[in-house]
């Protein structure tokens, strides 16, 4: 990533842009902009388990934005049936139980 460019995950948690304005900079990165060697995830400023996530599920966006703002893993936590939950505005329960599920399913392993 360029030093001077703000990834897309930088500029939402600086309120420079919106969760929905994602596909905007995915279109920049496929015509080419920022470094050659960047993948998406990296482009768009996303964890690969944030970057799996939002793959399979971009209606989570906000969901891994928030964790983000407040500091917590998206994760299974050892020992525990439910990931880390942020306290988030706007996030439901039901989102939070799909977040839940679909780590299970992908084994992401636990902090």
């Amino acid at each position: 990533m360029s030093k001077s460019r703000l990834t897309f995950m930088q500029k939402c948690l600086a309120g420079e842009a919106l969760a929905d304005e994602v596909d905007d900079f995915v279109d920049r990165w496929h015509e080419g902009e920022g470094d050659p060697e960047e993948s998406l995830a990296d482009f768009l400023g996303l964890s690969n388990v944030e970057y799996r996530l939002w793959a399979e599920k971009p209606h989570l966006l906000p969901l891994i934005l928030d964790a983000r703002r407040n500091g917590a893993a998206i994760d299974v936590r050892r020992g525990r049936d439910e990931p880390c939950r942020p306290a988030a505005e706007g996030i439901s329960a039901e989102d939070v139980e799909e977040l839940t599920r679909w780590l299970k399913l992908v084994g992401e392993p636990s902090n």
